[in-house]
């Protein structure tokens, strides 16, 4: 199967933002005294921005070419089994929450909306791709739940 260069678009930026997480998780767990803590708030609030900033990139370059209907997008979608006029509302959605995801009072309604979207995602690569290609909207997804616990965390709940 050849590589996908959209995929590869997407991919690189959410294995940076991999990289980037789990650097503040583990610089924030280093140290175990107050220092620590204020430490591991910043680290936290740094990796939530950008998480955000780099997901709302990821989807909002991911949703114009389904709004638009370039490359191969229809075709994919034509052989899921789901319409042109899906595919519009899942790149319109993409790419309307992903400005969202930068929004701090929706942020953390964005990311929920997000959450669904990729975890139907994650459905449609299971049933008809390999495996593999659920990988990048769990990566995905993982972030997206990241960013809407530290909104909710930082709201104190709802």
């Amino acid at each position: 199967m050849p590589i996908d260069p959209m995929a590869l678009f997407v991919a690189i930026p959410v294995l940076g933002l991999t990289g980037f997480f789990v650097y503040f998780i583990r610089q924030s767990s280093i140290e175990a005294d107050v220092e620590a803590d204020l430490d591991m708030a910043k680290g936290r609030r740094n990796g939530y921005w950008a998480s955000s900033i780099i997901l709302a990139g990821v989807y909002v370059l991911t949703g114009m070419p389904k709004v638009s209907g370039l490359g191969d997008v229809m075709h994919r979608f034509q052989n899921w089994g789901y319409s042109e006029d899906f595919m519009m509302f899942i790149g319109a959605s993409e790419f309307v929450a992903g400005i969202f995801l930068l929004v701090p009072r929706a942020s953390l309604f964005a990311a929920g909306y997000l959450s669904i979207i990729m975890t139907g995602a994650i459905y449609t690569h299971l049933a008809f791709d390999t495996w593999v290609w659920a990988l990048l909207p769990a990566g995905c997804l993982a972030f997206l739940l990241f960013i809407a616990y530290e909104d909710w965390d930082r709201r104190g709940g709802l």
